[in-house]
């Protein structure tokens, strides 16, 4: 999620980057709070896509190197970025 809230804050202009820890915590939230004030009803579709999309990227640069996330990655656009 943070770096999905990192790319959409305009380069800054937003709110300031913040730093990825893989933790969810008061400036997480903070961000997540000032996204959703600035982007309004649509900032959870927006946030939601966004954290797809770098997922399946992830699966799709791992899988070629895991079988098993090669797996994963052929049901993930079905399941996620598709719906």
């Amino acid at each position: 999620m943070i770096r999905a809230l990192n790319a959409q804050n305009r380069n800054g202009q937003d709110y300031h980057d913040i730093f990825v820890d893989r933790k969810i915590g008061p400036i997480t939230l903070r961000t997540l709070e000032a996204f959703i004030e600035k982007r309004g009803p649509l900032a959870e579709g927006v946030l939601t896509k966004a954290i797809d999309a770098l997922q399946g990227m992830n699966a799709y640069l791992n899988g070629s190197q895991e079988p098993l996330y090669a797996l994963f990655g052929v049901g993930y656009p079905v399941y996620t970025v598709a719906r």
